[in-house]
């Protein structure tokens, strides 16, 4: 549906029939219009129970860790972890930092043939892990630009060795 207009739910409309829908739509989806559980759904995300991923297997537990009985009392899903079972393909592996075990397909090992590259030794939760170590925390920090001295305020603590510029300097320097 790339550049379409008038779409609603991936079908499109004329111009007439869609401008006569979407008021309807907003005023069913709005706090007294029938909506779920009479909130307003207008302009909300997609509710949780809708999600085909449990809290635990998204990265929102990372930023927002919540026990279990949190996750279940939110009215969000939760996956309990499953031993994977061991095959005699030999595609099942060890992760070295945790010791869960971790499938590696026939296909993956194809890939990882094809570009001469190692196949992982470290489980995928391992892999991101480290992956979100590497980059800078969500906390932005007061600072100065690197060029002109101009108040910032960036995601790199003072001190750290990037350099820093404020979007004019920034713009300036790469245009």
């Amino acid at each position: 549906m790339k550049k379409s207009k008038h779409c609603i739910l991936n079908k499109q409309y004329s111009q007439e029939e869609y401008e006569k829908m979407v008021p309807k739509i907003k005023e069913h989806m709005g706090p007294s219009g029938g909506g779920r559980q009479q909130a307003a759904e207008w302009g909300e995300f997609f509710p949780a129970e809708m999600s085909p991923f449990a809290y635990n297997e998204t990265v929102a537990h990372e930023y927002y860790p919540l026990v279990k009985a949190e996750v279940i009392s939110n009215g969000y899903k939760w996956a309990e972890l499953e031993e994977i079972q061991k095959s005699t393909d030999g595609n099942v592996r060890g992760c070295i930092d945790c010791d869960k075990s971790f499938i590696v397909t026939n296909k993956e090992k194809d890939i990882y043939a094809k570009l001469h590259i190692l196949a992982p030794t470290k489980c995928h939760e391992c892999r991101h892990k480290a992956r979100i170590a590497r980059r800078p925390m969500r906390k932005l920090w007061k600072s100065k630009c690197d060029k002109c001295s101009k108040d910032i305020s960036t995601v790199y603590s003072p001190g750290s060795p990037e350099i820093i510029y404020c979007g004019s300097c920034f713009r300036e320097e790469i245009y």
